[in-house]
């Protein structure tokens, strides 16, 4: 998967895509409560959810790169381990900050 380019890309759009949606249901909140205190609180999640989106993005591009002598098995090893910790942190921290939105939207 890390070595294709398309694959990469398609990993990228995905969170870009998660980055949006949360973001949406944010300004979403934002307007239909229009307070000040839901408006601040909303404003940190969404700095919080594109500081998110970049480290995942950066981290995309910092996939492992094959070492020398290293065995192909060897290396698409480490290269799944990496994208599947990549793919947990996004799904934990897209969750947390989802479950952070609806304590928000509850006040």
């Amino acid at each position: 998967m890390a070595g294709n380019n398309g694959s990469l890309r398609v990993i990228k759009k995905d969170i870009d895509f998660i980055v949006d949606d949360f973001v949406e249901n944010c300004i979403m909140l934002a307007w239909m409560r229009r307070d000040k205190n839901v408006v601040d609180e909303v404003n940190v999640l969404m700095d919080e959810a594109y500081d998110l989106g970049e480290d995942l993005r950066g981290r995309v591009n910092q996939a492992p790169r094959i070492a020398k002598g290293e065995s192909r098995k060897e290396h698409s090893a480490a290269v799944k381990a990496h994208f599947k910790a990549l793919g947990d942190d996004m799904l934990k921290g897209f969750d947390g900050l989802f479950d952070r939105l609806s304590e928000v939207a509850k006040k």
